[in-house]
């Protein structure tokens, strides 16, 4: 599920719900509700692709790490026939790096209180 990805990776950056919206222009509350998969209406919670793309930068992780089954193919969406060749080739490896699973660093988290949203670290 979506919302526990997202917790997960909050926490193993050691940020809060205010500061991760702060960082990627979301409130609290819309961190919250999709970390619980809900939302105002009462539906399941449905991130934009825009959302997702934003908290993937501010967690510093490809965008694929927060979907449930993000390297697996979707069926009935794409006529496999259709291809080039036939063939797609999609492999995700994450985590890559030790760092990708650590608590941001002091430069990092100090980055981030600075409000420097662009920063990227040395393999961004």
């Amino acid at each position: 599920m979506f919302g526990a990805r997202l917790r997960l990776l909050r926490d193993i950056r050691g940020i809060t719900q205010q500061r991760l919206g702060e960082i990627c222009g979301l409130s609290r509350n819309q961190i919250s509700n999709l970390e619980r998969n809900d939302n105002n209406a009462r539906t399941p919670a449905d991130p934009s692709l825009s959302t997702i793309y934003k908290l993937s930068s501010a967690l510093m992780v490809p965008p694929a790490v927060m979907l449930p089954a993000g390297s697996e193919i979707v069926g009935g969406v794409c006529d496999l026939a259709e291809l080039v060749d036939g063939i797609i080739t999609f492999e995700l490896v994450w985590p890559r790096y030790a760092s990708d699973t650590e608590p941001f660093t002091e430069d990092q988290a100090f980055a981030i209180n600075a409000g420097i949203n662009g920063y990227r670290g040395s393999r961004y």
